[in-house]
């Protein structure tokens, strides 16, 4: 360091300043000479500003790099300016200092040096130079041996166990434990449907995976656990390099820590999207589509592009070393080539004799989608390769059956259709969707389906009607609807007792009929709590008037869930109990105004939100600690000490990061939940802060 010390200290004031400038060293006006030095070497000379700003240049200017580390006498500038382009006077670059050249860019940068070289003639020569302490500093080229060619890259495995997720929430509710997590009784039925990915994996990538869906709204949990949402089936409607797309930048900006990483070694104070990024880097850096050597990879990428975890990762806790050790670094590169990096497809790992390679860069396989096959009469086949937005639209008609390593095995019946015309959809579709996606099914595979499936009414008189007569008699003739039957008043009209109306519904669909509930019996599920009759008829009158006016391919499974639950609680106690006829389509009714209460009511806030910004802002620059009355989901308002780190906005909601001295760890707070915030005197004693994260606050304070 004492010779780049040296040759920063012998230039030029003005190519000083012009170093400064570029590298964005404050350097005041009436500054000494010895303070200008001073400050270009505490800033320039570190190994790991050389490393950080290595990374950031372009290639020509990394190659230009390597080359001129070689040449231990330096270059004449006849050479420098024909070989990486002409540099400009001093004056002409103090006018205009944005590089030219890969030469000019290389002397802003401070790293090659203008040295005088005195002849034994007397004369005295101009040559420029890389400093001793650059030369070793510098990143060496990454040289890994192949062992060939990489076959294709299979199909990134997070992307189907994705899919089958959300399509499995669709069908039912997917229940979870107490800490997020699915319950083991739903993993084992996400093993039968990927039978071909083994049962650990499945539950690692799962565990991954969840956590992802929920902050994206892909899964929404309720009272009887997860279902899909909106943005969910949006996202299964997207082509497979969108959605691959979509879930790599979810867990980059995600800010829940990894639990594969939480076992191995001490997160604390890690900044997670940093570290992801830099994971991300290292395997965009490997040559692409070659067979690897695992236990080759670390030491190689390590000693050129650097440490795995520095200050950077960890920018939450002061860093004194590096956080981790090679050993335990190198564990977890292989932790994540097994784990996040295969699952999102960016590392594929291949069995040779012998050994077992890695291989990144790939591009994953995109074999053609076939059509859907039909078998026997109701069975339909569906390729995984095949959009997931139409299995979507598949599932109310048909029942899941089995899946193989190829696809899965859906079968339709009289019964699933019947529960599917009493949810509100219309078996056109279905029969428009297999036209569209499958072959011409045989007559005798549409005869099996297509025969009109009697009705029955349930009155609030607890009244069962069915039509015509005949059908009724059969339906008698089964003991599963004859004991739910009090008494036959007409040949198609029966008393039914309260409690027997939910079994008596399931039993009539798996007889192949469409239960139809007039707009006061009683619901067969249980209808949500919190809402009042008034705001239960509105939203049902919305549903409806969504679902009958939607287009075709728009989402239905949530509202046909929503209208099974609400019911009949919309419509008053005393309403007329007339028999009607069984509806052929939703009525069309005008939608009152909706007045949903919020599901959490927020206390108003006692601070308006630009002055609450404008005051977290103020103590970020400042690194004041801030005393917040902070309102927690599902809990009373309490003090929070708290030091602001950065502020975030994620759609219409603004975060504040900050360090709570309560936690003893960073956390996330919604500005909307702050009802007061008062600055306090000085920053708080726990929550060290480094040189480079003071420098990204007031850098980027939002």
């Amino acid at each position: 360091m004492h010779i780049w010390g040296r040759f920063l200290a012998e230039a030029s004031p003005m190519l000083q300043r012009l170093i400064a400038r570029t590298q964005r060293v404050s350097l005041p006006r009436q500054c000494t000479a010895h303070e200008r030095q001073r400050r270009l070497r505490r800033a320039l000379c570190r190994p790991a500003t050389v490393r950080s700003v290595y990374q950031s240049l372009d290639a020509p200017t990394q190659t230009a790099l390597q080359t001129l580390r070689q040449r231990r006498g330096g270059i004449n500038p006849a050479t420098l300016g024909a070989q990486y382009g002409v540099l400009r006077s001093w004056r002409a670059l103090a006018a205009d200092p944005r590089p030219q050249s890969v030469a000019e860019r290389l002397v802003l940068l401070g790293w090659l040096m203008p040295r005088t070289r005195k002849r034994s003639d007397g004369s005295v020569t101009q040559h420029f130079l890389l400093p001793p302490e650059l030369r070793r500093w510098l990143p060496t080229p990454l040289a890994l041996p192949s062992y060939g060619v990489a076959p294709a890259a299979p199909p990134a495995l997070a992307l189907r166990i994705a899919a089958t997720l959300l399509l499995l929430s669709a069908e039912r509710p997917l229940r979870v434990r107490q800490d997020g997590m699915l319950q083991q009784r739903t993993l084992r039925t996400l093993n039968q449907r990927l039978p071909e990915v083994p049962e650990a994996e499945v539950g690692g990538c799962m565990r991954w995976l969840t956590p992802l869906a929920c902050e994206q709204g892909w899964l929404l949990p309720g009272t009887h656990g997860l279902t899909i949402a909106v943005a969910g089936q949006r996202w299964l409607a997207l082509p497979a390099a969108a959605q691959a797309a979509a879930l790599k930048a979810a867990w980059l900006q995600s800010p829940t820590p990894d639990a594969w990483l939480r076992r191995m070694v001490d997160t604390h104070g890690m900044d997670w999207p940093v570290f992801r990024r830099r994971v991300c880097a290292w395997v965009a850096a490997l040559p692409a589509q070659q067979l690897l050597d695992p236990d080759l990879l670390y030491p190689n990428v390590a000693r050129a592009l650097g440490p795995l975890a520095d200050a950077h990762t960890h920018g939450f806790r002061t860093v004194k070393r590096v956080p981790w050790q090679p050993r335990r670094a190198g564990a977890v590169w292989l932790a994540a080539l097994h784990g996040p990096l295969q699952w999102l497809g960016l590392a594929a790992w291949h069995d040779i004799p012998g050994q077992r390679m890695v291989a990144c860069g790939g591009v994953p396989e995109t074999p053609a989608a076939p059509l859907w096959r039909l078998g026997a009469p109701g069975a339909v086949y569906v390729p995984h390769t095949q959009a997931s937005s139409a299995v979507l639209r598949l599932l109310p008609f048909v029942t899941w059956v089995a899946s193989d390593a190829e696809g899965s095995h859906y079968q339709a019946t009289s019964q699933t259709l019947a529960r599917a015309i009493r949810h509100g959809a219309d078996v056109t579709q279905f029969w428009a969707m297999l036209a569209h996606h499958a072959t011409a099914a045989p007559d005798a595979w549409r005869t099996a389906l297509e025969h009109q499936p009697p009705h029955a009414v349930v009155q609030a008189a607890l009244l069962l009607r069915v039509e015509p007569p005949e059908a009724f008699t059969a339906l008698q003739r089964h003991r599963t609807v004859r004991r739910h039957l009090v008494g036959q008043l007409t040949p198609t009209v029966a008393r039914v007792e309260n409690a027997h109306v939910a079994p008596l519904v399931r039993a009539l669909e798996r007889h192949g009929v469409v239960v139809v509930s007039s707009p006061t019996a009683p619901p067969a599920e249980e209808a949500p709590t919190g809402l009042s009759v008034v705001e239960r008829d509105a939203l049902q009158t919305a549903l409806r008037f969504y679902a009958q006016h939607a287009p075709p391919d728009a989402p239905q499974l949530p509202i046909m869930h929503l209208l099974t639950r609400l019911g009949s609680n919309a419509a008053p106690p005393d309403a007329p109990a007339a028999l009607p006829t069984p509806p052929q389509t939703a009525p069309r009714m005008a939608a009152p105004p909706l007045h949903l209460p919020p599901s959490h009511p927020l206390p108003a806030p006692a601070t308006s939100a630009p002055q609450l910004r404008q005051l977290l802002t103020h103590a970020i620059r400042v690194e004041r600690a801030v005393l917040l009355c902070y309102t927690p989901d599902d809990k009373p308002e309490a003090e929070r000490l708290v030091q602001p780190l950065a502020l975030e906005q994620r759609g219409t909601v603004w975060y504040l990061r900050a360090f709570c001295t309560l936690r003893q760890a960073e956390r996330t707070f919604r500005l909307d939940r702050i009802r007061h915030a008062t600055k306090q005197r000085g920053a708080c004693a726990s929550a060290p802060l480094t040189d480079a994260r003071r420098r990204d606050n007031r850098a980027d304070p939002r």
